[in-house]
């Protein structure tokens, strides 16, 4: 786990890194062509897939030492956070039925 410790603060800085260079490169003077971006974004979808390839190790090693019932508190928890998810979005998109709102028109106001 130490190994991994260290390697995500670096990939994390080289994609910020590749990120600003992009945006640099957006900026620059005179026509900017996709042929022109080309590398570095092949440079940014390199460090994405390192930094897929690195969580994906850490999930597996942190894995294999779950106990059972570690493993089953979990699934619990990703389903919660997923359930909370789509309720926030629901939300978000005014879809928010049981936040004080009823079918038949907008919630009430709290202030008078």
């Amino acid at each position: 786990m130490d190994t991994h410790r260290a390697i995500f603060p670096e990939l994390f800085k080289q994609l910020c890194d590749a990120h600003k260079a992009l945006a640099m490169q957006f900026l620059a003077a005179g026509d900017v062509k996709v042929e022109d971006l080309a590398p570095q974004l092949q440079h940014i979808n390199q460090l994405r897939a390192q930094l897929l390839r690195e969580g994906t190790q850490v999930m597996l090693e942190i894995r294999q030492v779950l106990k059972p019932e570690q493993l089953a508190k979990a699934v619990q928890l990703k389903a919660r956070m997923q359930a909370l998810y789509d309720e926030m979005h629901s939300l978000m998109r005014g879809n928010n039925l049981g936040a004080g709102q009823d079918d038949n028109g907008p919630a009430l106001s709290r202030n008078p």
